[in-house]
């Protein structure tokens, strides 16, 4: 995790640099050169080894602000769904609370997001069709 955000961060030719480093985003002075501080921060602050089906570890470093940089004060450990919820171009305010809902709903059923949504408009479709 370390080695990656300082690549995505601070190495042009990594791929992902055009989503972090090009845009501004960069890892605190804190954390840049020193492992150690780095996995402190972590082990104190949530880090939790919890493999998913596929191996990956389901505990995943989030920017609170996707803006600003790895700090400590920007900086949390989440799971995949709350790390989507918090992406460039998501909806944010109320909507954000309704996709967090939506995608509760979904994990707990275990069915896509899309298909409570068409759900949802053919109530409404059934609905305004009673009305007339």
């Amino acid at each position: 995790m370390w080695h990656g955000i300082k690549q995505r961060c601070h190495q042009p030719n990594d791929p992902q640099y055009s989503y972090y480093g090009a845009r501004g985003i960069r890892v605190c002075d804190e954390w840049i050169n020193d492992f150690v501080a780095f996995r402190d921060w972590a082990m104190a602050n949530g880090f939790r080894e919890e493999p998913d089906e596929n191996g990956r570890n389901r505990c995943t470093l989030d920017r609170i602000d996707n803006n600003g940089n790895y700090q400590v004060n920007n900086c949390r450990w989440v799971s995949p769904a709350v790390q989507n919820n918090n992406r460039r171009g998501c909806a944010t305010g109320k909507m954000d609370s309704m996709i967090t809902i939506l995608l509760d709903i979904a994990e707990a059923r275990q069915i896509g997001v899309d298909e409570i949504i068409s759900k949802i408009m053919q109530a409404h479709e059934s609905r305004t069709q009673n009305k007339a």
